[in-house]
């Protein structure tokens, strides 16, 4: 592992083709990890992460599609058309949650002249929103939900549970690269020992084919 094909020439192919496949795995493991870590974080404060805004439902209103705990993926909006039941994010213009992420369904288009604002409105809840957006207040189209990132995400929400996340996988990646060196130096004294051995053969052969035995 981490070692040149031409430095690994003397040991068997098999062995080649592991370390290979060993190594390929534990990276992918580490990198994986790190980017749940990531992505989790994301979606505690809405981050856009690669052209798509991670979130997670603080509330019910947009209950029974989303409910509370829920981790969500958003495209961003990049000026598109919307349609009458799109769920979009966007942040609250006014009122009790001013300034935060929210989560809800076009209610109504309407289009005046070159203008156009939108009504938005949570399933749960009878009337529309007491606010009107314009495009350009959008964040994001809902796209699906991300129910193992709401698990890392849970489990990622202390301190301990986002070290152990990372920590692990990578104390288990140096794991295997001391195994994988442990199985080179084993398969390397195998083969000298059986050299030796066959060089031993030889000798007491030739000498028995010259009589000095």
């Amino acid at each position: 592992m981490f070692t040149s094909h031409k430095h690994n020439e003397d040991l068997p192919q098999w062995y080649r083709v592991f370390s290979s496949v060993l190594t390929f795995v534990a990276a992918a493991a580490v990198c994986l990890c790190i980017v749940l870590a990531i992505v989790a974080d994301a979606g505690r404060d809405g981050r856009s992460i690669f052209g798509h805004t991670v979130l997670r439902v603080a509330g019910d209103s947009m209950s029974p599609f989303l409910v509370r705990g829920d981790v969500i993926s958003c495209k961003d909006y990049d000026g598109g058309q919307l349609k009458e039941g799109d769920v979009i994010v966007f942040v609250a213009p006014d009122g009790n949650f001013k300034g935060a992420f929210i989560t809800h369904r076009i209610h109504e288009i309407i289009s005046d002249g070159g203008d156009t604002q939108i009504l938005t409105k949570g399933d749960a809840a009878n009337t529309p929103d007491s606010w009107t957006l314009s495009p350009d207040d959008v964040v994001g189209v809902y796209e699906k939900k991300l129910p193992f990132i709401a698990s890392v995400t849970e489990f990622t929400s202390s301190t301990e549970g986002k070290a152990i996340l990372i920590a692990v996988p990578m104390a288990l990646f140096f794991v295997v690269i001391y195994l994988d060196a442990a199985l080179a130096v084993y398969l390397r004294k195998r083969a000298a020992n059986g050299a030796s051995a066959s060089g031993s053969a030889e000798v007491d052969k030739d000498r028995k084919d010259d009589g000095t035995l």
